[in-house]
């Protein structure tokens, strides 16, 4: 209902929640609010809204009681306040996928408050919506995420990193700019493929043991291989694969044929058909196996 108001005098949810407790034996019951509600805002407000008055009047009630308190919040609690609620909005809008509304209250936020610490974190979210987009969004997230970066102190700063070579690694395929025979997406495409190999790097070398490290070594292989460094590319790959650690990394099997594969490139036969074998006695359901 607009506000989520629960009221004394309302025979609907009292009996709703009455069911739920004397008959389906509920035994906790949560009262969720959010900030910036729109009916809140209405029942401080001094507009005729016609019937919904009503059904406000308890919200209006409450504030005419504490007017003088709520009315003298000084400016700074009252910003305070407005970030807060653009970040709730636009955190819980993603969360539930809702991704173009997301980016419109991460962008108010950003646009609003440029210089509050939860505007760094809300360039990092607004990133991965970018990469959510159908089609993904690449070039802005990699923007997003290195606007995000500049901040020392941003909480998700592995988080960003880790995104931000992604998404420079598919800016470097071959149709993320277009036709391949462009010379400007070639140029593109390269450019974005080393700052990936160093934004991994650079990841690796900070966080060595984190749960990213499979994604990050994979796609700095990934980025060599597409610039043409095969060997470099080739010792990546073997660097996955060879990790006790990663053995159980979902990329293991990719590793594994891309490494085959790099082989033949530099024309070693026997070692690429021994990692088409391991990648066969393996992992046996990838679809990589048949082309093994």
């Amino acid at each position: 209902n607009i506000a989520k108001l629960i009221v004394h005098t309302d025979i609907n949810m009292l009996s709703v929640v009455q069911y739920a407790v004397e008959v389906l034996k509920v035994r906790h019951s949560i009262v969720c609010g959010h900030y910036g509600c729109g009916g809140v805002r209405a029942a401080m407000s001094h507009q005729h809204l016609g019937l919904i008055n009503k059904w406000l009047r308890n919200i209006k009630d409450v504030y005419r009681l504490h007017a003088v308190e709520l009315d003298s919040m000084p400016d700074e609690e009252k910003r305070k306040e407005r970030v807060r609620a653009l970040y709730a909005d636009a955190a819980n809008a993603q969360n539930n996928g809702a991704y173009p509304l997301a980016m419109e209250q991460w962008q108010k936020l950003i646009k609003e408050f440029p210089s509050d610490p939860l505007a760094s974190s809300a360039r990092y979210y607004l990133g991965l919506c970018f990469q959510e987009q159908s089609p993904p969004d690449y070039a802005n997230a990699a923007a997003a995420f290195r606007k995000a970066l500049e901040d020392k102190e941003l909480k998700e700063q592995e988080e960003a990193l880790v995104n931000l070579g992604w998404s420079l690694t598919q800016l470097g395929a071959p149709s993320a700019e277009g036709s391949a025979t462009n010379a400007d997406a070639e140029k593109n495409a390269k450019s974005a493929l080393v700052e990936a190999s160093r934004v991994f790097a650079s990841f690796l070398d900070k966080y060595p043991d984190s749960p990213s490290a499979d994604r990050a070594i994979f796609y700095a292989a990934e980025a060599e291989s597409r610039l043409g460094n095969t060997e470099k590319a080739v010792g990546l790959y073997n660097q996955l694969v060879q990790n006790k650690k990663l053995s159980k990394s979902a990329l293991i099997p990719e590793a594994l044929y891309a490494l085959g594969f790099s082989y033949e490139a530099l024309k070693q036969p026997k070692l690429a058909s021994e990692n088409y074998a391991a990648l066969i006695d393996q992992h046996a359901k990838p679809p990589l196996v048949r082309d093994a």
